[in-house]
């Protein structure tokens, strides 16, 4: 066994730590608001997205574009409030390389974060949500002809601004700081 090895491992083990914590905590905070229904919101629907290459260095992919399903828990809205979901997409990614083939990613995970609420004469126009969370992702690709795959957590910090239309839509954009925990960290953004 190399010495990267036990390293690696205890990597791994505390991203998945991290994982089951946001895990848990999505859960009792679900649990929390089902037993005041009258108190949460809650939005199921598609998200889109992208991720830029890790910044400060050469990829040799283009940014690929992402598509997925999202859940998310909210209170009832007028004050700042706590709200927490979670989310997964598939990336396909385009080569740039003519020793890469195209690639492709499954990323999937849970967010918190806090509502803030804007009201337009009195009814709620639009929420700002500050958030932060924890991603798993599994990414494959080939370097010529050979097939690789890895996969390592992201911890994600970002905001949003959402739009509620007719009380029950929620249309939104996020943009995200994603740092992911390779050996050697590296910095993406989202949106």
């Amino acid at each position: 066994m190399s010495a990267g090895k036990p390293e690696q491992m205890f990597s791994r083990l505390k991203s998945r730590g991290v994982f089951l914590f946001f895990l848990i905590f999505s859960f009792t905070q679900t649990v929390m608001a089902d037993s005041d229904a009258a108190e949460a919101r809650r939005f199921l629907g598609l998200q889109f997205g992208s991720i830029s290459s890790p910044l400060g260095s050469d990829d040799p992919f283009a940014f690929p574009l992402g598509m997925g399903l999202f859940f998310e828990a909210h209170p009832l809205l007028g004050d700042v409030r706590l709200c927490w979901g979670g989310s997964a997409l598939y990336y396909r990614f385009r080569s740039l390389d003519a020793e890469f083939e195209d690639s492709f990613m499954f990323q999937a995970g849970l967010t918190a974060g806090f509502d803030i609420p804007y009201t337009i004469d009195g009814e709620l126009a639009a929420v700002f949500t500050p958030c932060f969370g924890f991603k798993e992702y599994y990414r494959e690709y080939r370097f010529r002809g050979e097939r690789s795959s890895g996969y390592r957590g992201v911890a994600v910090m970002g905001a949003r601004l959402s739009l509620l239309v007719a009380g029950a839509l929620l249309i939104g954009f996020d943009i995200e700081y994603n740092l992911l925990l390779e050996e050697e960290p590296l910095d993406t953004l989202a949106c």
